[in-house]
């Protein structure tokens, strides 16, 4: 069908195919455990507004609306395009929780946005549980193709949204011993002066816990997040006597360390 005529097709009809699809990632368990990340009710996805449009990308999101592209109606398949909703629907949580901030990227760094690789990664888990991990390494490839993305950064940014291995093998920290660290940073950040024993305990918490399995997990983010806070914390210590700002740049980075964790289901 050409796009003409696609674009005669009813708003209603064109909701039956949205809705058939909506239907079907909605019995994944990559979906199920992206809106349990969230803490939004599976349910909430029968009520994201979607519709098509005229786009120079596949799909897009725009304040807590969901965009596809009539070309996607081309082939007559649309219920193979089940991915890019995936991917869409990640942003729709992002923006609508307001747990992750807008994008300022351009074009020209469109994959070195976290809320991008956040939906390649979705989208990449979704096609390697739905079809397999050749189609999702295809994909990101397809991906980084697309934006001329070569070399070591290709490498970095490819092992940040095609990471189906290490989500569904990650060796996870012990509940408690979150919470443990949680509950400290609580305490650290709550009180005016920060404490020098409670940094010292959290990062030794960080320390003995953390690092040993991220580096077995082989996690990027997580690493990179330690190795901020390890340099943040060491400048801390070699500035004991102006440290006050120090203090609070630690418990910032503490937080964002935790907060990925949390994300990643530690």
């Amino acid at each position: 069908m050409n796009l003409k005529e696609i674009k005669k097709i009813p708003q209603k009809d064109l909701q039956d195919l949205i809705n058939k699809v909506r239907h079907k990632i909605k019995k994944s368990k990559i979906v199920k455990n992206l809106f349990d990340e969230y803490e939004v009710d599976l349910d909430e996805l029968d009520l994201i507004p979607m519709c098509f449009a005229d786009l120079p990308v596949s799909a897009r999101t725009e304040k807590g609306v969901i965009y596809f592209n009539y070309r996607l109606l081309e082939d007559d398949n649309f219920s193979n395009d089940d991915h890019y909703m995936v991917h869409e629907i990640t942003h729709w949580l992002q923006q609508t929780t307001g747990t992750k901030g807008t994008s300022g990227f351009t074009d020209d760094t469109y994959l070195d946005d976290e809320n991008e690789q956040e939906g390649f990664n979705n989208q990449t888990k979704y096609l390697a549980n739905t079809r397999n991990k050749q189609v999702a390494e295809e994909y990101a490839d397809h991906v980084l193709d697309h934006h001329e993305i070569s070399g070591e950064k290709r490498n970095k940014i490819k092992n940040k949204i095609l990471n189906t291995k290490k989500a569904s093998k990650i060796i996870k920290l012990h509940k408690n011993r979150l919470e443990e660290i949680i509950y400290e940073i609580g305490r650290m950040t709550s009180a005016r002066d920060i404490a020098d024993s409670s940094i010292i305990r959290i990062m030794t918490l960080l320390d003995i816990e953390i690092r040993p399995l991220a580096e077995k997990n082989q996690d990027i983010d997580v690493l990179e997040d330690f190795n901020q806070l390890s340099e943040i914390y060491q400048s801390y210590l070699n500035n004991k006597g102006q440290a006050n700002d120090l203090q609070y740049l630690v418990s910032l980075a503490i937080r964002n360390l935790v907060r990925t964790l949390r994300n990643k289901n530690y």
